[in-house]
C-alpha cells in the first residue's frame, strides 16, 4: 500500500473537520505531540542512548494508539519515519533489559488489534526478531516478558489470515518454545493463558503437521485446563486449542484422554459463560465430526470396529444431547455459533435416529422454523445450511415425522432463493428428497406447479451437482 508523505498542510486541514476554534487547536495540539513523539523515537533508535525516555516514549505511543481511529494520520507518519522497525532494532539492540522487550511487546500487541497497526506489524523480520528475543536464555524464566511476547506473536497469528505461510514457515519452532515455557512456568496465569492463546492461533496454519506436533503434548494442556480449573480465560483458550487440533488423526487419542468429559464438566460448570460454552460446543462437533470420518470400511478386524464403536459412545454418552436440547429447544437460543455446531453434532452422532419420537417432532418443526425466520438473512446463510443438513437427515432415519405442505414450500422457497449456494441448495434438495418419498400429495403439487423442471435448470448451473443425490428430489 502506497502511504505518501504527510505535509504540514494536511495536519492544518485535518483541523477544519472540527468545530469550534477550541476542538480545532486541540486536534492540531494532538497532531503536533504525536509527531515529537514519532521524531523522539527515531532520535533515540539513531542515538542508541536512554532507555528510560525510550521507555516512557513507548507509553506515551501505546496510549494514543488505544483512542485513534484507522483513519488517523499517525499511522502514514509511522510508516514515512519507519517506527515499527525503529522500536523492532531498539528491542534487538537492548535484548538484556527486560522492560524494554516489555514495552515494546505490548505496543505491538495492542497495534495487532487495529487494522491499519496489523499491516504495519506482520513483516518477517519483525515476527521472526520478536520470536528471537523471547527466546534469549535470561527470559525463560521471567514470566512477565514471555507472557506480553506470547500476547502479541499470538495476536499476530490472529490477525495475519493472509500471511499463513510467515506464520507456518516458523510454527515448529515457536510451537517447542511455548509449550517448554508452559511446562516450566505453569503456575503463572498471565503466562499460561497468553501462551496458549498463542498456540490456538498458531495452529490454525498448515495443519498438516499437527499430530506430530500434538505428540506428547495433550498430556501438558489436560494438566493446565486442571491447574487452572477456575481461570475461565484459560479454560476457554485451552478448548479452542483443542478444537483447532481436532483430526481425523488426533480424534481417538482425544476422546480416549477424556477430553468431551473435560468440555462437559466446563459447560455445566460455567453454564452463564457463553464464550466457554460454545468453544465446548464447538470441541464436540469437531471430535464428532472426524470420530464419524474415520469410519472403518472393507473387511477390518473386530477389535479395531469395537475401538471405534466405543469412542462413538463415550461421546454419546457425555449428556451432549441433552445439553444440546435444552440450549435449542428449550431456551430458545439465538446464538449461531451453539445453534450450528449442536445441531450438526447431533446428526453426526446419531441422535435423531436415536431420540423420542415426541423429540424428533419438535426438531423438524424447529429446523422449519429457522428456515422461516433467517432464510432471508445473509449473515444467518450457516443457519439455513446446516438447518437443510439436519431436516435431510431427520427425516431419512424418522418416517412417521409429519411435514405440513407450508412447511414443504418453505423449503422450496429456500431452494429458490439459496440455487446459487451449493451446501444450501444441496441440503435443501435432499431434505425435499425424504419428505417428497412418504408425501405423494406434495409431489404431485410441486410436479403440477413445474417446480421440478425449474431445480433441474439450476442443477445444470452447477455440473458437480449432476452426481450429487439433489437428482432424487426430482426424479
Amino acid at each position: 500500500e502506497t502511504w505518501g508523505d504527510i505535509s504540514p498542510t494536511e495536519v492544518e486541514d485535518s483541523s477544519y473537520r472540527f468545530s469550534g476554534g477550541r476542538r480545532m487547536s486541540e486536534a492540531v495540539g494532538q497532531h503536533d505531540k504525536n509527531d515529537e513523539i514519532l521524531k523522539s523515537i527515531a532520535r533515540l533508535y539513531q542515538s542508541d542512548s536512554d532507555m528510560v525516555q525510550f521507555k516512557n516514549l513507548l507509553t506515551m505511543l501505546n496510549t494514543t494508539l488505544t483512542t485513534i481511529s484507522k483513519e488517523d494520520i499517525i499511522w502514514r507518519k509511522m510508516n514515512r519515519y519507519n517506527t515499527v522497525n525503529q522500536i523492532k532494532e531498539y528491542m534487538s539492540n537492548h535484548k538484556s533489559d527486560p522492560s524494554i522487550q516489555t514495552f515494546g511487546f505490548r505496543l505491538f500487541g495492542n497495534m495487532c488489534d487495529m487494522d491499519m497497526g496489523i499491516k504495519l506489524i506482520v513483516d518477517e523480520s519483525i515476527y521472526l526478531s520478536l520470536i528471537n528475543t523471547l527466546q534469549q536464555p535470561q527470559y525463560m524464566n521471567n514470566p512477565v516478558v514471555m507472557a506480553e511476547g506470547f500476547r502479541t506473536l499470538g495476536m499476530i497469528a490472529k490477525k495475519s489470515d493472509h500471511h499463513g505461510a510467515l506464520i507456518s514457515k516458523h510454527k515448529c519452532k515457536w510451537c517447542n518454545h511455548v509449550t517448554m515455557a508452559l511446562a516450566e512456568l505453569r503456575t503463572n496465569v498471565d503466562l499460561v493463558e497468553n501462551g496458549v492463546m498463542s498456540l490456538s492461533y498458531l495452529f490454525k496454519f498448515n495443519k498438516k503437521n499437527d499430530y506430530i506436533l500434538l505428540k506428547g503434548r495433550l498430556q501438558l494442556f489436560k494438566d493446565l485446563l486442571e491447574a487452572h480449573s477456575e481461570h475461565i480465560p484459560i479454560q476457554f483458550h485451552t478448548t479452542r486449542l483443542l478444537t483447532v487440533l481436532t483430526s481425523d488423526e488426533t480424534v481417538s487419542l482425544f476422546i480416549e484422554q477424556d477430553i468431551p468429559e473435560m468440555a462437559m464438566k466446563n459447560i455445566h460448570k460455567f453454564s452463564a459463560e457463553t464464550n466457554l460454552v460454545k468453544e465446548c460446543i464447538c470441541l464436540f462437533e469437531k471430535l464428532s465430526y472426524h470420530q464419524r470420518n474415520i469410519l472403518p470400511y472393507g473387511n477390518i478386524e473386530d477389535d479395531v470396529f469395537a475401538s471405534y464403536r466405543n469412542n462413538f459412545t463415550k461421546l454419546q454418552q457425555t449428556g451432549i444431547y441433552e445439553v444440546v436440547r435444552k440450549l435449542v429447544l428449550e431456551e430458545k437460543t439465538e446464538d449461531s455459533d451453539i445453534i450450528y455446531s449442536g445441531l450438526y453434532v447431533l446428526e453426526y452422532l446419531g441422535e435423531y435416529e436415536e431420540c423420542s419420537e415426541v423429540d424428533a417432532i419438535d426438531w423438524s418443526d424447529y429446523m422449519f422454523s429457522v428456515l422461516e425466520k433467517w432464510n432471508m438473512e445473509d449473515e444467518k446463510k450457516k443457519l439455513v445450511e446446516v438447518a437443510c443438513a439436519c431436516l435431510a437427515k431427520l427425516h431419512e432415519v424418522r418416517e412417521t415425522v409429519s411435514v405440513s405442505e407450508s412447511q414443504c414450500m418453505n423449503l422450496v422457497h429456500v431452494i429458490f432463493l439459496h440455487r446459487e449456494n451449493i451446501p444450501i441448495f444441496i441440503g435443501s434438495c435432499q431434505a425435499i428428497a425424504e419428505i417428497l418419498q412418504k408425501n405423494q400429495s406434495f409431489a404431485l403439487t410441486l410436479f403440477e406447479k413445474g417446480i421440478h423442471l425449474q431445480v433441474l435448470q439450476f442443477m445444470k448451473d452447477h455440473p458437480l451437482l449432476t452426481i450429487s443425490s439433489t437428482w432424487d428430489a426430482f426424479s
